[in-house]
């Protein structure tokens, strides 16, 4: 019986065979006249081409679906066939690529050739409408003309995407769309009450069509026919289908119009979680102001929620609880109340119409992820420059609320063009420098409140991960732009780079400076065409946006100099607010225009013999902040023309740091005069004129007269400063020490040092190592960490080795690690030694040492020590004591030349007994499997210049990764930890001069600068 029906098939479905001529012929020759093939093509092949190209007509495909009962309100369409007609569609559902998890409630009939048209359609995973729309449409238009027609429409408006920027209709497009329209408009006509699933379905196609080619006009009177059809089908819970039921709730739309959406999702119960903390704190402040709108409040914390849950899913689109949610969310949020800007007379209601607004742009992220938009996110362009606007036009009181309005900040960053962006990102780099926060605090602030996409990373700050991000899209380059551009660096140090610092300085001239540089010398990398439309004086705006400059080594050979010199003078003219100026040469013309920057709040100078007749017109900087001079002249240089003096003096009340560097042939006292400048100013009202703001001091090189003293006495608060630094002493360090340990014992108040580094070791140290009690500078420095107890991080360094005849640890003797026990708050020790050379060893600690420290510094995190070498498993299992430990840096071993490890084994031996010291560590069998990070904190072992991780278990490796191997504890093999060497792994370096300094790190670490 099957063959017979499926021969009875085919029979029905071919074609009918044409009537054949025939042309005779008496010789073989005559095959090949002329006349002869002329009746051969004409009679006999071309009504066989014309049957082969003629195709059947199209059937007309119905859907149906089962009723789920009797309904008094709507009469449903019942699918009335035969066992034939259902046999044959069950054979054509095994062939039909059907839609994944497709409802069992639509049944197919037999289709002709138009599925073929939108296959490609359906499987383009990057398209303009979401899959489930597509699967939809496809679904449908296997059945009906009308959802034919559209979805024809939709797969002609996606051909355009790949040739224009925006999706636009065409005529071919229209004309399918407006023939999907009458069909259905002849259905409804025909049907009267009597509505299927199917013309539902049609008509929510038909609203995405509008949606996909931003036409809301028609899509509101498209979604309000719907809602009427809806009613007539007995209303939403009466349909079926899952797909329907889930695309009724077309959300964008509303989202574009900012209106309540004219479906809602059912509400069902789902698992939600605790809100945390920081932001219950936020919510229960916002209920108390916003007392009338707390309904906002119960909106952040389901977006909070969201967000949380997102972020432990991946992908979370695929998984139905999260899309549920989301759709709950928006349609919360859709139905909240809205405000005018014009009727706004409460700041209280602006707030909230600013929550609201944020809410909305936030939310319009997932909402396009899920939907699968490839040209990004197509609702924020109807509500870009609404927060502006009211950011600008209410003070809005945030007190209390500082997270939130960071959060508001950066979401509308993220949306913004052309100046309104700018004015937002200028409103967060100002938010960033009052509350002095980095990028990572404000990614912490925002996963604290929602955050959903991973836009930035952590090394954000980066110039050349910014680079790279605005590489990406569109969107990221207009973020990251402007940012990009407060940024410059040049460093010439050779021929060849001087085309470099001309391409980077000249996008910061202007036509007129261009050419005048032109005349001034010629060179290979200038440019000699210029932008049309553009005035000649016009300063490019990327020159205004520069917040931090810095170059260093420029040429060495005469012209090359000039010309560098030339185009540096011409940039500082236009770059005047430049907050970080860091430059390696100066000229008079460089100097003045420093001097003259308004916004000037840090700044670096290398001086030279040639800038000390240079320098004289920074003598008129005011209210710097921070302020590092370096000086590798002989003579008087700090001292000349006393620049210095007037810098110091004219920031006496917002100078925060404080770094003097020179050699050891630097004379004379660079201080004196100040008393004479503080009588002879008219503007100062005090008896006593000194640097109230300084935090940090760092002094190297110095010569340490009792002058010299006596005027660092009257300007600066030792006891007031956070920051210490005494490197290298020349001369004085016995008159120093004594004087700073007088302070300490003197003070009124416990003195607010916090971080402190010394050089252990003078230039008497080898002179003295045979009598350890003759060594009076030695004894000075440990005198007066002892006077105190505040510290948080100390660094002891040893600039000079010591003969292999001494003991190991002879010189960290019991007044030293005695003293440092009584710094309790310690979090940081580093007793960092140079490596061993010849003759001459390093101090080293034994196990009972580390453990007397291990057992008084609760609180240590970092640790940098050189370990005695035959107890390293010891000196691990006194580690293992430091539950606060994060990373271990040992000096090298003597095994260890000039601290590279080149055995092969020489330092995985170091780690491997380190970790079994930690793993050997009695605390009882542990219950279940032994994860190391439940009973430990270390996560970084280091020797200078090799690191391994430490972990329970690592993540998949990612390229260049080394292979991670594992240790196990001989007596306890429950007892397993992780170790991988980290590749081309070498010590941070510290430049003098650029983006790598030290200085400018913490310089804008205090600024709370943008870039670090």
């Amino acid at each position: 019986m099957v063959s017979s029906r499926s021969s009875r098939g085919r029979e029905a479905s071919k074609p009918r065979k044409p009537d054949l001529m025939f042309v005779s012929i008496t010789r073989p020759d005559q095959i090949k006249d002329r006349n002869t093939q002329r009746k051969i093509n004409r009679h006999v092949m071309k009504p066989i081409g014309l049957a082969r190209r003629r195709k059947p007509k199209n059937e007309r495909l119905e859907l149906s679906l089962r009723p789920e009962g009797p309904s008094s309100s709507t009469a449903v369409v019942l699918w009335q066939t035969d066992d034939n007609v259902e046999y044959a569609s069950n054979l054509y559902m095994r062939s039909i690529p059907s839609p994944m998890n497709a409802d069992q409630e639509l049944n197919y009939r037999h289709f002709s050739s138009r599925a073929h048209k939108i296959l490609a359609f359906l499987r383009e995973w990057d398209s303009p409408v979401c899959s489930m729309m597509r699967e939809l449409s496809f679904t449908l238009a296997m059945m009906h003309d009308s959802a034919m027609h559209v979805a024809l429409a939709l797969t002609l408006v996606f051909s355009q995407e790949h040739k224009k920027h925006l999706l636009e209709e065409s005529n071919r497009s229209l004309d399918h769309y407006n023939k999907s329209v009458s069909l259905v408009n002849q259905q409804i006509t025909n049907i009267g009450n009597i509505v299927c699933d199917a013309l539902i379905g049609v008509v929510i196609i038909l609203a995405c069509y509008d949606v996909c080619i931003f036409n809301l006009d028609r899509w509101v009177i498209h979604m309000t026919g719907l809602e009427r059809v809806v009613e007539l089908r007995g209303g939403f819970h009466k349909i079926s289908s899952r797909y329907l039921q889930t695309a009724i709730i077309c959300l964008t739309g509303s989202m574009m119009l900012d209106r309540p959406s004219f479906f809602e999702p059912a509400e069902e119960p789902l698992q939600t979680l605790g809100v945390s903390h920081p932001l219950g704190t936020v919510t229960r402040t916002l209920r108390k102001r916003l007392s009338n709108h707390a309904d906002i409040c119960t909106l952040l914390e389901s977006m909070s929620e969201f967000a949380t849950a997102a972020s432990e899913k991946s992908p979370w689109t695929n998984d139905p609880i999260s899309k549920q949610k989301l759709q709950l969310i928006v349609s919360t949020m859709l139905k909240l109340s809205r405000h005018d800007i014009l009727s706004i007379r409460d700041n209280g209601v602006a707030l909230y119409e600013v929550l609201r607004l944020a809410s909305l742009l936030f939310l319009s992220g997932p909402s396009m992820k899920l939907a699968g938009n490839k040209d990004g996110n197509m609702i924020i362009s109807y509500h870009q420059g609404r927060l502006p606007m009211f950011l600008r036009s209410y003070m809005l009181d945030w007190t209390g609320l500082e997270d939130l309005e960071l959060w508001v900040l950066v979401i509308d960053g993220l949306v913004e063009t052309g100046q309104d962006q700018e004015w937002v990102l200028g409103q967060i780099n100002r938010t960033m420098l009052m509350r002095k926060l980095s990028w990572d605090d404000v990614l912490g602030t925002l996963a604290r409140i929602a955050w959903t996409d991973g836009r930035w990373t952590r090394t954000i700050q980066e110039p050349l991960t910014l680079r790279r991000l605005g590489q990406t899209c569109k969107r990221y380059h207009q973020v990251t732009k402007p940012r990009i551009q407060q940024y410059l660096h040049i460093s010439v140090d050779s021929r060849g780079h001087v085309d470099r610092l001309i391409r980077v300085i000249e996008p910061h001239l202007s036509i007129a400076q261009r050419k005048q540089l032109l005349r001034d010398g010629q060179h290979k990398g200038q440019q000699n065409r210029f932008p049309r439309g553009v005035e000649e004086d016009e300063i490019p705006s990327c020159a205004s946006r520069v917040r931090q400059l810095t170059f260093g080594i420029l040429p060495q050979r005469r012209s090359h100099l000039y010309l560098a010199h030339r185009y540096l003078e011409e940039a500082f003219k236009n770059m005047q607010n430049a907050e970080i100026v860091d430059v390696g040469s100066l000229t008079p013309s460089m100097g003045h225009h420093i001097a003259s920057m308004k916004n000037l709040k840090a700044l670096n100078m290398f001086l030279d013999h040639e800038s000390l007749g240079r320098m004289y017109p920074l003598g008129d900087i005011t209210n710097l902040q921070h302020l590092r001079v370096v000086s590798h002249t002989v003579g008087e240089a700090l001292a000349h023309d006393n620049v210095v003096l007037s810098i110091l003096f004219n920031s006496a009340s917002t100078l925060r740091s404080l770094s003097l560097e020179t050699n050891p042939w630097q004379l004379g006292n660079f201080l004196l005069g100040w008393e004479q400048m503080a009588s002879e100013a008219d503007w100062i009202d005090q008896d006593r004129v000194y640097l109230s703001s300084l935090k940090s001091l760092s002094l190297i090189g110095l010569r340490f007269n009792q002058s010299l003293i006596n005027s660092l006495e009257n300007i600066i608060d030792f006891m007031s400063l956070d920051d210490l630094t005494i490197g290298r002493v020349s001369t004085g360090a016995l008159r120093l020490f004594p004087f700073l340990r007088r302070l300490a014992a003197e003070a009124d108040t416990a003195t607010s040092l916090r971080k402190l580094s010394l050089v252990m070791s003078g230039e008497s140290a080898l002179q003295h190592l045979g009598d350890l009690g003759a060594d009076m500078e030695f004894q000075a420095k440990i005198q007066f960490i002892a006077s105190f107890d505040t510290l948080t991080s100390l660094e002891l360094k040893e600039q000079n080795p010591y003969p292999v005849t001494i003991a190991d640890g002879a010189l960290l003797f019991d007044a030293l690690w005695r003293t440092i026990i009584t710094h309790q708050n310690l979090e940081s020790l580093s007793i960092n030694s140079m490596e061993d050379t010849g003759r001459n060893a390093i101090p080293r600690l034994s196990a009972a040492t580390v453990t007397t420290l291990i057992n008084n510094l609760p609180k240590l995190r970092n640790f940098e020590f050189a370990p005695a070498e035959g107890e390293m498993e010891e000196i691990g299992l006194a580690l293992s004591r430091g539950n606060a430990l994060v990373s271990i840096l040992c000096c090298p071993q003597p095994n260890q030349p000039h601290a590279f490890p080149r055995g092969p084994d020489s330092g995985f031996i170091t780690v491997t007994e380190i970790l079994k010291g930690f793993l050997s560590r009695d605390f009882g069998s542990p219950e279940g499997k032994f994860v190391w990070e439940d009973y430990y904190n270390l996560r970084r072992i280091s020797l200078k210049h090799r690191l391994w991780d430490i972990a329970s278990a690592f993540g998949e490796p990612r390229k260049g990764n080394k292979k991670a191997k594992m240790l196990t504890c001989e007596g306890d093999k429950k007892r397993q930890v992780m170790y991988r060497e980290v590749p081309s792994f070498l010590g941070e370096t510290i430049a003098t001069n650029g983006p790598g300094s030290e200085w400018l790190r913490m310089v804008n670490k205090d600024l709370g600068s943008f870039l670090q």
